[in-house]
Protein backbone atom coordinates (compact mmCIF):
# COMPACT_ATOMS: atom_id res chain seq x y z
CA UNK A 1 0.00 0.00 0.00
CA UNK A 2 1.27 3.50 -0.78
CA UNK A 3 2.10 6.20 1.76
CA UNK A 4 -0.74 7.60 3.83
CA UNK A 5 -0.93 11.09 5.35
CA UNK A 6 -3.68 11.37 7.97
CA UNK A 7 -4.49 14.74 9.50
CA UNK A 8 -6.28 14.48 12.82
CA UNK A 9 -7.10 18.15 13.38
CA UNK A 10 -5.20 20.30 10.95
CA UNK A 11 -1.97 20.95 9.13
CA UNK A 12 -0.21 23.20 6.65
CA UNK A 13 -1.21 21.90 3.21
CA UNK A 14 -0.78 23.90 0.04
CA UNK A 15 0.01 27.00 2.08
CA UNK A 16 -3.15 26.73 4.20
CA UNK A 17 -2.49 26.39 7.93
CA UNK A 18 -4.70 24.83 10.56
CA UNK A 19 -3.70 23.81 14.13
CA UNK A 20 -2.77 20.12 14.28
CA UNK A 21 -2.74 17.76 17.23
CA UNK A 22 -1.78 14.51 15.49
CA UNK A 23 -0.13 13.84 12.12
CA UNK A 24 0.23 10.22 10.99
CA UNK A 25 2.89 9.42 8.37
CA UNK A 26 3.70 6.14 6.68
CA UNK A 27 1.94 2.83 6.21
CA UNK A 28 -1.70 2.86 7.25
CA UNK A 29 -1.28 -0.34 9.24
CA UNK A 30 1.83 0.87 11.11
CA UNK A 31 1.84 4.67 10.94
CA UNK A 32 4.29 6.94 12.71
CA UNK A 33 2.53 9.59 14.76
CA UNK A 34 3.76 13.14 15.25
CA UNK A 35 1.88 14.53 18.26
CA UNK A 36 2.00 18.18 19.24
CA UNK A 37 0.68 18.85 22.74
CA UNK A 38 1.17 21.81 25.04
CA UNK A 39 4.18 23.04 23.10
CA UNK A 40 5.93 19.65 23.06
CA UNK A 41 6.56 17.49 19.99
CA UNK A 42 6.41 13.73 20.47
CA UNK A 43 7.13 11.12 17.80
CA UNK A 44 5.93 7.57 18.15
CA UNK A 45 6.81 4.79 15.72
CA UNK A 46 4.28 1.95 16.06
CA UNK A 47 7.10 -0.56 15.56
CA UNK A 48 8.67 0.73 18.81
CA UNK A 49 11.97 1.46 17.15
CA UNK A 50 11.98 5.25 17.31
CA UNK A 51 10.43 7.60 19.88
CA UNK A 52 10.94 11.23 20.83
CA UNK A 53 9.30 12.06 24.12
CA UNK A 54 9.90 14.96 26.50
CA UNK A 55 13.23 15.79 24.94
CA UNK A 56 14.54 12.19 24.98
CA UNK A 57 15.25 10.38 21.66
CA UNK A 58 15.24 6.61 21.49
CA UNK A 59 16.12 5.03 18.15
CA UNK A 60 17.94 2.13 16.55
CA UNK A 61 19.91 4.51 14.34
CA UNK A 62 20.04 8.20 13.54
CA UNK A 63 21.53 9.51 10.30
CA UNK A 64 21.86 13.25 9.76
CA UNK A 65 24.05 15.71 7.92
CA UNK A 66 24.38 17.71 11.15
CA UNK A 67 23.14 17.34 14.72
CA UNK A 68 22.90 20.52 16.80
CA UNK A 69 22.23 20.11 20.49
CA UNK A 70 23.36 21.54 23.81
CA UNK A 71 23.91 17.99 25.06
CA UNK A 72 24.16 14.66 23.23
CA UNK A 73 23.94 11.44 25.25
CA UNK A 74 25.06 8.12 23.74
CA UNK A 75 24.98 4.63 25.31
CA UNK A 76 22.62 2.47 27.39
CA UNK A 77 23.44 4.19 30.71
CA UNK A 78 24.54 7.52 29.27
CA UNK A 79 22.44 10.34 30.62
CA UNK A 80 21.94 14.04 30.98
CA UNK A 81 20.71 15.63 34.17
CA UNK A 82 19.51 18.94 35.52
CA UNK A 83 20.89 18.09 38.97
CA UNK A 84 23.63 20.60 39.86
CA UNK A 85 26.50 19.87 42.25
CA UNK A 86 28.38 22.48 44.29
CA UNK A 87 31.05 22.29 47.00
CA UNK A 88 30.00 23.49 50.46
CA UNK A 89 33.23 23.16 52.46
CA UNK A 90 36.61 21.54 52.01
CA UNK A 91 35.05 18.13 52.72
CA UNK A 92 31.39 18.40 51.74
CA UNK A 93 29.15 19.11 48.76
CA UNK A 94 25.48 19.55 47.95
CA UNK A 95 23.21 18.94 44.97
CA UNK A 96 19.95 20.41 43.81
CA UNK A 97 16.77 18.63 42.88
CA UNK A 98 16.24 17.90 39.19
CA UNK A 99 15.72 15.17 36.65
CA UNK A 100 17.96 12.50 35.19
CA UNK A 101 17.34 11.42 31.57
CA UNK A 102 18.70 8.22 30.05
CA UNK A 103 19.06 7.40 26.36
CA UNK A 104 16.64 4.50 26.67
CA UNK A 105 13.87 6.92 27.70
CA UNK A 106 14.10 6.45 31.47
CA UNK A 107 13.33 9.66 33.37
CA UNK A 108 13.52 10.10 37.13
CA UNK A 109 13.06 13.05 39.41
CA UNK A 110 15.90 13.50 41.92
CA UNK A 111 15.64 15.06 45.37
CA UNK A 112 18.21 17.58 46.65
CA UNK A 113 20.86 16.22 48.97
CA UNK A 114 24.21 16.69 50.73
CA UNK A 115 27.26 14.54 51.43
CA UNK A 116 27.85 15.70 54.97
CA UNK A 117 31.45 15.81 56.20
CA UNK A 118 33.66 13.44 54.15
CA UNK A 119 36.92 11.79 55.15
CA UNK A 120 37.63 10.22 51.76
CA UNK A 121 36.50 10.27 48.13
CA UNK A 122 32.94 9.12 47.49
CA UNK A 123 30.91 8.18 44.41
CA UNK A 124 27.44 9.74 44.07
CA UNK A 125 25.28 7.38 42.03
CA UNK A 126 21.76 6.76 40.78
CA UNK A 127 20.19 3.38 41.57
CA UNK A 128 16.66 3.88 40.21
CA UNK A 129 15.20 5.82 43.11
CA UNK A 130 14.58 9.53 43.62
CA UNK A 131 17.48 9.78 46.10
CA UNK A 132 21.09 9.72 44.95
CA UNK A 133 23.27 7.25 46.87
CA UNK A 134 26.81 7.66 48.17
CA UNK A 135 29.59 5.07 48.53
CA UNK A 136 33.41 4.98 48.72
CA UNK A 137 33.36 1.88 46.46
CA UNK A 138 33.50 2.36 42.69
CA UNK A 139 32.36 -1.25 42.25
CA UNK A 140 29.20 -0.60 44.25
CA UNK A 141 28.49 2.63 42.38
CA UNK A 142 28.71 0.98 38.95
CA UNK A 143 27.17 -2.45 39.58
CA UNK A 144 24.16 -3.47 37.50
CA UNK A 145 22.15 -0.52 36.19
CA UNK A 146 23.64 1.96 38.65
CA UNK A 147 25.06 5.14 37.12
CA UNK A 148 27.72 7.34 38.71
CA UNK A 149 26.57 10.97 38.65
CA UNK A 150 29.49 12.66 40.42
CA UNK A 151 32.67 11.99 42.40
CA UNK A 152 33.37 14.17 45.46
CA UNK A 153 36.90 14.38 46.90
CA UNK A 154 37.69 16.26 50.13
CA UNK A 155 40.84 18.42 50.31
CA UNK A 156 43.16 19.23 53.21
CA UNK A 157 43.33 23.00 52.98
CA UNK A 158 40.57 24.78 54.92
CA UNK A 159 40.81 27.62 52.40
CA UNK A 160 39.79 25.39 49.48
CA UNK A 161 36.63 23.51 48.58
CA UNK A 162 35.98 19.85 47.92
CA UNK A 163 36.69 18.72 44.36
CA UNK A 164 33.71 17.73 42.23
CA UNK A 165 34.03 15.59 39.13
CA UNK A 166 30.85 15.50 37.08
CA UNK A 167 30.35 12.05 35.67
CA UNK A 168 28.18 10.82 32.83
CA UNK A 169 27.93 7.10 33.43
CA UNK A 170 29.22 4.27 31.28
CA UNK A 171 27.97 5.78 28.03
CA UNK A 172 29.08 8.97 26.31
CA UNK A 173 27.89 12.51 26.90
CA UNK A 174 28.78 15.50 24.74
CA UNK A 175 27.98 18.68 26.64
CA UNK A 176 29.25 22.06 25.47
CA UNK A 177 32.94 21.57 24.70
CA UNK A 178 33.28 18.49 26.94
CA UNK A 179 33.08 14.81 26.04
CA UNK A 180 32.73 12.31 28.89
CA UNK A 181 33.07 8.64 28.04
CA UNK A 182 34.57 5.42 29.22
CA UNK A 183 36.19 4.22 26.00
CA UNK A 184 37.23 5.69 22.66
CA UNK A 185 37.80 3.35 19.74
CA UNK A 186 38.99 4.89 16.47
CA UNK A 187 41.76 4.54 13.94
CA UNK A 188 42.56 8.22 14.17
CA UNK A 189 41.18 11.29 15.95
CA UNK A 190 42.26 14.84 15.17
CA UNK A 191 41.61 17.72 17.53
CA UNK A 192 41.95 21.28 16.22
CA UNK A 193 41.24 22.84 12.82
CA UNK A 194 44.88 22.72 11.68
CA UNK A 195 45.80 19.47 13.43
CA UNK A 196 47.70 16.99 11.33
CA UNK A 197 49.72 13.81 11.22
CA UNK A 198 52.88 13.34 9.22
CA UNK A 199 55.26 10.56 8.25
CA UNK A 200 58.13 13.05 7.95
CA UNK A 201 60.87 11.99 10.38
CA UNK A 202 62.82 14.72 12.19
CA UNK A 203 66.18 13.88 13.76
CA UNK A 204 69.29 15.45 15.23
CA UNK A 205 72.59 15.52 13.34
CA UNK A 206 74.67 17.10 16.10
CA UNK A 207 74.32 19.72 18.82
CA UNK A 208 73.62 22.49 16.31
CA UNK A 209 72.25 20.64 13.27
CA UNK A 210 69.05 18.78 12.43
CA UNK A 211 67.47 17.07 9.43
CA UNK A 212 64.16 15.73 8.20
CA UNK A 213 63.19 13.18 5.60
CA UNK A 214 60.82 13.60 2.70
CA UNK A 215 57.25 12.66 3.50
CA UNK A 216 53.68 13.90 3.62
CA UNK A 217 51.52 16.00 5.92
CA UNK A 218 47.85 15.10 6.31
CA UNK A 219 45.36 17.60 7.71
CA UNK A 220 42.08 17.01 9.52
CA UNK A 221 39.99 17.74 6.46
CA UNK A 222 41.82 15.09 4.42
CA UNK A 223 44.15 17.47 2.58
CA UNK A 224 47.54 15.85 1.93
CA UNK A 225 50.73 17.71 0.96
CA UNK A 226 54.24 16.55 0.06
CA UNK A 227 57.24 17.49 2.22
CA UNK A 228 60.79 17.75 0.85
CA UNK A 229 63.82 16.57 2.81
CA UNK A 230 65.79 19.36 4.46
CA UNK A 231 68.47 20.33 7.00
CA UNK A 232 69.53 23.01 9.44
CA UNK A 233 73.30 22.84 9.90
CA UNK A 234 76.03 24.48 11.99
CA UNK A 235 73.78 26.99 13.72
CA UNK A 236 76.45 27.81 16.31
CA UNK A 237 79.20 28.42 13.75
CA UNK A 238 80.50 31.99 13.78
CA UNK A 239 79.42 33.95 10.72
CA UNK A 240 81.38 37.20 11.07
CA UNK A 241 84.97 38.14 10.33
CA UNK A 242 87.23 38.41 13.40
CA UNK A 243 88.22 41.85 14.58
CA UNK A 244 91.08 42.78 16.88
CA UNK A 245 90.16 43.46 20.52
CA UNK A 246 92.03 43.91 23.81
CA UNK A 247 92.74 40.18 24.08
CA UNK A 248 93.85 39.66 20.48
CA UNK A 249 97.59 39.00 20.17
CA UNK A 250 97.62 37.99 16.52
CA UNK A 251 95.08 37.91 13.70
CA UNK A 252 95.57 36.81 10.11
CA UNK A 253 92.81 37.51 7.58
CA UNK A 254 94.87 35.99 4.72
CA UNK A 255 93.45 38.59 2.31
CA UNK A 256 96.78 39.57 0.72
CA UNK A 257 96.64 39.97 -3.07
CA UNK A 258 100.16 38.71 -3.77
CA UNK A 259 103.42 37.52 -2.26
CA UNK A 260 104.22 35.09 0.54
CA UNK A 261 103.80 37.44 3.50
CA UNK A 262 100.83 36.90 5.84
CA UNK A 263 100.37 40.15 7.77
CA UNK A 264 99.15 40.35 11.36
CA UNK A 265 95.99 42.50 11.26
CA UNK A 266 96.38 43.25 14.99
CA UNK A 267 99.30 45.47 14.03
CA UNK A 268 102.25 43.93 15.87
CA UNK A 269 104.79 43.15 13.13
CA UNK A 270 106.44 40.53 15.34
CA UNK A 271 103.56 38.27 14.42
CA UNK A 272 103.85 38.79 10.67
CA UNK A 273 104.29 35.45 8.92
CA UNK A 274 107.06 35.07 6.37
CA UNK A 275 107.93 32.11 4.22
CA UNK A 276 109.12 31.36 0.73
CA UNK A 277 106.01 29.31 -0.03
CA UNK A 278 103.03 30.64 1.92
CA UNK A 279 100.28 29.14 -0.22
CA UNK A 280 98.10 30.44 -3.02
CA UNK A 281 96.68 33.96 -2.50
CA UNK A 282 93.24 35.19 -3.53
CA UNK A 283 91.70 31.75 -3.03
CA UNK A 284 88.01 31.76 -2.16
CA UNK A 285 87.74 31.77 1.62
CA UNK A 286 85.19 31.50 4.36
CA UNK A 287 85.15 35.30 4.29
CA UNK A 288 86.49 37.00 1.18
CA UNK A 289 89.91 35.39 0.46
CA UNK A 290 92.05 32.81 2.20
CA UNK A 291 95.31 30.90 1.78
CA UNK A 292 95.21 27.66 -0.19
CA UNK A 293 97.99 25.21 0.78
CA UNK A 294 99.04 22.30 -1.46
CA UNK A 295 99.73 19.67 1.24
CA UNK A 296 103.32 19.05 0.12
CA UNK A 297 105.47 22.16 0.46
CA UNK A 298 103.48 25.30 1.23
CA UNK A 299 103.32 26.80 4.73
CA UNK A 300 104.03 29.98 6.73
CA UNK A 301 106.16 30.58 9.83
CA UNK A 302 106.51 33.26 12.53
CA UNK A 303 109.76 33.57 14.43
CA UNK A 304 109.73 32.85 18.15
CA UNK A 305 108.20 35.74 20.08
CA UNK A 306 107.59 36.13 23.82
CA UNK A 307 103.82 36.61 23.40
CA UNK A 308 103.55 33.07 22.02
CA UNK A 309 104.21 31.66 25.50
CA UNK A 310 100.79 32.02 27.11
CA UNK A 311 99.31 29.79 29.81
CA UNK A 312 95.76 30.99 29.16
CA UNK A 313 94.88 31.32 25.50
CA UNK A 314 92.58 30.50 22.58
CA UNK A 315 93.56 29.55 19.06
CA UNK A 316 90.68 29.75 16.61
CA UNK A 317 90.07 29.95 12.89
CA UNK A 318 88.53 28.29 9.85
CA UNK A 319 89.79 25.45 7.70
CA UNK A 320 88.57 23.32 4.82
CA UNK A 321 90.13 20.07 3.64
CA UNK A 322 89.34 16.65 2.25
CA UNK A 323 92.81 15.17 2.67
CA UNK A 324 93.51 11.84 4.36
CA UNK A 325 97.08 12.35 5.53
CA UNK A 326 98.15 13.75 8.89
CA UNK A 327 98.21 17.51 8.36
CA UNK A 328 98.85 20.37 10.76
CA UNK A 329 96.86 23.62 10.97
CA UNK A 330 99.32 25.20 13.42
CA UNK A 331 102.14 23.97 15.60
CA UNK A 332 105.08 24.86 17.82
CA UNK A 333 106.34 21.29 17.87
CA UNK A 334 110.12 21.07 17.40
CA UNK A 335 111.62 17.82 16.18
CA UNK A 336 112.74 15.56 19.01
CA UNK A 337 111.70 17.97 21.74
CA UNK A 338 110.49 16.63 25.08
CA UNK A 339 107.72 19.23 25.24
CA UNK A 340 105.83 21.87 23.21
CA UNK A 341 103.14 24.47 23.96
CA UNK A 342 100.49 23.47 21.44
CA UNK A 343 99.74 21.67 18.20
CA UNK A 344 96.45 21.49 16.25
CA UNK A 345 96.27 19.01 13.37
CA UNK A 346 94.04 16.63 11.46
CA UNK A 347 94.73 12.94 11.87
CA UNK A 348 95.06 10.53 8.97
CA UNK A 349 91.55 9.28 9.80
CA UNK A 350 90.06 12.78 9.51
CA UNK A 351 89.63 13.85 13.16
CA UNK A 352 90.86 17.14 14.61
CA UNK A 353 93.44 16.68 17.39
CA UNK A 354 94.77 19.26 19.87
CA UNK A 355 97.93 18.43 21.84
CA UNK A 356 99.96 20.06 24.60
CA UNK A 357 103.10 18.17 25.59
CA UNK A 358 104.08 19.34 29.09
CA UNK A 359 106.91 16.83 29.59
CA UNK A 360 108.59 13.83 28.00
CA UNK A 361 105.97 11.53 29.56
CA UNK A 362 102.83 13.70 29.80
CA UNK A 363 100.82 14.93 26.80
CA UNK A 364 97.36 16.42 27.06
CA UNK A 365 95.35 15.33 24.01
CA UNK A 366 91.84 16.18 22.83
CA UNK A 367 90.25 14.64 19.72
CA UNK A 368 87.05 15.72 17.97
CA UNK A 369 83.97 13.53 18.13
CA UNK A 370 83.47 13.63 14.35
CA UNK A 371 85.60 13.83 11.22
CA UNK A 372 86.40 17.25 9.77
CA UNK A 373 88.02 16.34 6.43
CA UNK A 374 84.66 16.44 4.66
CA UNK A 375 85.41 19.27 2.24
CA UNK A 376 83.34 21.94 4.02
CA UNK A 377 84.36 24.93 6.13
CA UNK A 378 84.77 24.30 9.85
CA UNK A 379 85.43 26.72 12.67
CA UNK A 380 87.74 25.45 15.44
CA UNK A 381 88.77 26.80 18.82
CA UNK A 382 91.50 25.27 21.00
CA UNK A 383 91.86 26.86 24.42
CA UNK A 384 93.62 26.44 27.73
CA UNK A 385 92.93 28.00 31.16
CA UNK A 386 95.76 27.88 33.69
CA UNK A 387 93.49 29.14 36.49
CA UNK A 388 90.85 26.45 35.90
CA UNK A 389 93.19 23.68 34.67
CA UNK A 390 90.85 23.20 31.71
CA UNK A 391 91.66 22.44 28.09
CA UNK A 392 88.88 22.45 25.48
CA UNK A 393 88.40 21.71 21.78
CA UNK A 394 85.49 23.37 19.97
CA UNK A 395 84.28 22.77 16.41
CA UNK A 396 81.58 24.85 14.74
CA UNK A 397 80.50 26.40 18.02
CA UNK A 398 80.18 23.05 19.79
CA UNK A 399 82.50 21.87 22.55
CA UNK A 400 83.52 18.40 21.35
CA UNK A 401 85.75 17.45 24.25
CA UNK A 402 87.58 18.84 27.29
CA UNK A 403 89.79 17.80 30.16
CA UNK A 404 89.75 19.34 33.63
CA UNK A 405 92.89 17.59 34.87
CA UNK A 406 95.58 19.84 33.37
CA UNK A 407 97.71 20.22 36.49
CA UNK A 408 100.68 21.51 34.47
CA UNK A 409 100.67 24.62 32.27
CA UNK A 410 101.85 24.68 28.63
CA UNK A 411 105.64 24.98 28.65
CA UNK A 412 107.55 27.95 27.25
CA UNK A 413 109.38 27.31 23.99
CA UNK A 414 111.91 28.90 21.68
CA UNK A 415 110.34 27.19 18.67
CA UNK A 416 108.86 29.18 15.81
CA UNK A 417 105.14 29.04 15.06
CA UNK A 418 104.23 27.13 11.92
CA UNK A 419 100.98 27.56 10.01
CA UNK A 420 99.97 24.71 7.68
CA UNK A 421 102.77 22.41 8.78
CA UNK A 422 104.52 20.99 11.83
CA UNK A 423 108.29 21.44 11.98
CA UNK A 424 108.68 21.21 8.21
CA UNK A 425 106.40 18.18 7.78
CA UNK A 426 102.73 17.18 7.87
CA UNK A 427 101.75 19.89 5.40
CA UNK A 428 98.15 21.05 5.33
CA UNK A 429 96.19 20.21 2.18
CA UNK A 430 93.37 22.74 1.90
CA UNK A 431 92.30 26.25 2.90
CA UNK A 432 92.88 28.24 6.10
CA UNK A 433 91.13 31.53 6.87
CA UNK A 434 90.76 34.03 9.75
CA UNK A 435 93.29 32.61 12.22
CA UNK A 436 93.40 34.32 15.64
CA UNK A 437 95.46 33.91 18.84
CA UNK A 438 94.15 35.46 22.08
CA UNK A 439 95.38 35.66 25.68
CA UNK A 440 91.98 34.63 27.05
CA UNK A 441 89.57 31.72 26.88
CA UNK A 442 87.04 32.72 24.26
CA UNK A 443 83.43 31.89 25.08
CA UNK A 444 80.63 31.10 22.65
CA UNK A 445 76.87 31.43 22.79
CA UNK A 446 74.31 28.87 21.74
CA UNK A 447 72.16 29.73 18.76
CA UNK A 448 68.48 30.53 19.24
CA UNK A 449 65.98 27.72 18.96
CA UNK A 450 64.62 27.12 15.49
CA UNK A 451 60.96 26.64 14.58
CA UNK A 452 60.40 24.26 11.67
CA UNK A 453 57.00 24.70 10.06
CA UNK A 454 54.89 24.01 7.00
CA UNK A 455 53.73 27.16 5.23
CA UNK A 456 51.96 26.08 2.03
CA UNK A 457 55.19 24.83 0.49
CA UNK A 458 56.87 21.44 0.17
CA UNK A 459 60.05 23.10 1.45
CA UNK A 460 59.63 23.57 5.20
CA UNK A 461 60.35 27.02 6.61
CA UNK A 462 62.70 27.67 9.55
CA UNK A 463 63.04 30.77 11.71
CA UNK A 464 63.88 31.89 15.25
CA UNK A 465 60.27 32.93 15.84
CA UNK A 466 56.90 31.48 14.95
CA UNK A 467 53.41 32.98 14.94
CA UNK A 468 50.24 31.00 14.25
CA UNK A 469 48.22 32.06 11.25
CA UNK A 470 44.58 31.15 11.78
CA UNK A 471 42.74 29.78 8.77
CA UNK A 472 45.85 29.03 6.68
CA UNK A 473 47.96 25.97 5.99
CA UNK A 474 50.71 27.23 8.31
CA UNK A 475 51.46 24.74 11.06
CA UNK A 476 54.40 24.20 13.40
CA UNK A 477 55.93 20.74 12.97
CA UNK A 478 59.07 20.71 15.13
CA UNK A 479 61.21 22.88 17.41
CA UNK A 480 65.00 22.50 17.43
CA UNK A 481 67.08 23.76 20.36
CA UNK A 482 70.87 23.84 19.67
CA UNK A 483 73.40 23.07 22.40
CA UNK A 484 77.02 24.04 23.05
CA UNK A 485 78.23 20.59 24.08
CA UNK A 486 78.76 17.82 21.52
CA UNK A 487 75.83 15.46 21.13
CA UNK A 488 72.37 15.70 19.68
CA UNK A 489 70.42 18.93 19.66
CA UNK A 490 67.06 18.89 21.41
CA UNK A 491 64.27 18.07 18.96
CA UNK A 492 60.67 18.62 19.97
CA UNK A 493 58.66 16.93 17.23
CA UNK A 494 55.09 18.14 17.53
CA UNK A 495 53.53 15.89 14.91
CA UNK A 496 50.47 18.13 15.00
CA UNK A 497 49.34 21.67 15.69
CA UNK A 498 46.90 20.55 18.37
CA UNK A 499 46.37 17.02 19.66
CA UNK A 500 46.36 13.84 17.59
CA UNK A 501 45.28 10.42 18.81
CA UNK A 502 46.65 7.97 16.25
CA UNK A 503 46.48 4.24 16.81
CA UNK A 504 47.81 3.66 20.33
CA UNK A 505 49.68 6.98 20.48
CA UNK A 506 48.54 10.37 21.75
CA UNK A 507 50.60 13.32 20.53
CA UNK A 508 50.17 16.48 22.58
CA UNK A 509 52.27 18.96 24.51
CA UNK A 510 50.61 19.28 27.90
CA UNK A 511 47.90 17.60 29.97
CA UNK A 512 46.69 19.90 32.71
CA UNK A 513 44.15 20.13 35.51
CA UNK A 514 41.44 22.73 35.00
CA UNK A 515 43.17 25.19 37.36
CA UNK A 516 46.59 24.61 35.73
CA UNK A 517 48.27 23.76 39.03
CA UNK A 518 48.86 20.10 38.25
CA UNK A 519 50.03 19.09 34.82
CA UNK A 520 51.98 16.59 32.78
CA UNK A 521 54.53 18.65 30.81
CA UNK A 522 55.20 16.08 28.08
CA UNK A 523 57.46 18.43 26.12
CA UNK A 524 59.96 18.74 28.98
CA UNK A 525 59.39 15.24 30.40
CA UNK A 526 58.11 16.22 33.84
CA UNK A 527 55.08 16.23 36.14
CA UNK A 528 54.43 19.41 38.14
CA UNK A 529 52.14 19.85 41.14
CA UNK A 530 52.06 23.44 42.34
CA UNK A 531 49.49 24.93 44.72
CA UNK A 532 50.61 28.46 43.89
CA UNK A 533 52.81 28.85 46.95
CA UNK A 534 56.29 27.58 47.69
CA UNK A 535 54.98 24.06 48.32
CA UNK A 536 55.74 22.40 45.01
CA UNK A 537 56.47 18.92 43.74
CA UNK A 538 58.45 18.37 40.55
CA UNK A 539 58.89 14.90 39.06
CA UNK A 540 61.36 14.99 36.19
CA UNK A 541 63.92 17.61 35.28
CA UNK A 542 64.16 20.69 33.14
CA UNK A 543 67.03 23.18 32.98
CA UNK A 544 65.97 26.23 34.91
CA UNK A 545 63.66 24.26 37.24
CA UNK A 546 60.20 25.74 37.57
Amino acid sequence: MGKQYHISSGSRIGGVFAPVNILEIGDAEQPTQLIIHNGEIMVYDSTGQTTIDSGVVQAVGIAAKAITASKLSIGQRAFVTTVAFAPATRNSATWTSGNIYFGAGEVQGIQAGTTGALSAKVYIYYDGSEYLRMTPSEATATIGNNAVVAIITPVDSVDDFALIQDYRGSGTTISGDKITTGHISANRIWVGIQSFVTDTVFSSIDAASAQWAAGTIKFTDGTQKAINAGTIVNLNKRTTVFSSDANTLALWHFDENSGTACDNAEGNASWDATASAAGTVNASGMFSYCRLFNGTSQYATIADYSEMDQTTFTWEGWFKTSGYTEQAILSREPTGSASWPYRVFITSTGYLQYDIKVSATVTYTLISQSVVNDGIWHHFAANFSAAADIMQLWIDGIMHTETTECTSDPPASAEELSIACSDGAHFFDGRIDELRFSDTVRTYTVANKQYIYYNNSATLSTSETYTDSVGTRKVLMAIMTPKLVYGGCEMQVLGNDGTVIDGNQIKTGKVSSSDGKTYFDLTNRRIVMNDGSNDRVLLGWQQGGF
